[in-house]
């Protein structure tokens, strides 16, 4: 089943909304957690620079994207200030 797509507008006025991080991790969490969405294994590997701005949601539908073997690799700054 494919959901219909929504705007950054639509997702900020439907989720509580304290900063990117969490309105994106929130939209993660809806779709991971919707009974009626098979996330499709679309990708052999999932890059993604800057990790520390990310939410885990995030980490964990890109993990459920990923064809076996699943390659998810992260670069951050963990001093970053």
């Amino acid at each position: 089943m494919q959901r219909q797509t929504r705007s950054f507008g639509e997702a900020r006025n439907l989720f509580t909304y304290t900063n990117f991080n969490s309105l994106l991790g929130q939209c993660c969490r809806e779709l991971l957690e919707d009974p009626h969405i098979d996330v499709p294994q679309l990708y052999d590997a999932i890059i993604i620079d800057e990790a520390q701005d990310f939410s885990y949601l995030f980490y964990q539908l890109c993990h459920a994207a990923l064809r076996e073997p699943k390659r998810l690799i992260w670069a951050y700054d963990d001093v970053q200030s």
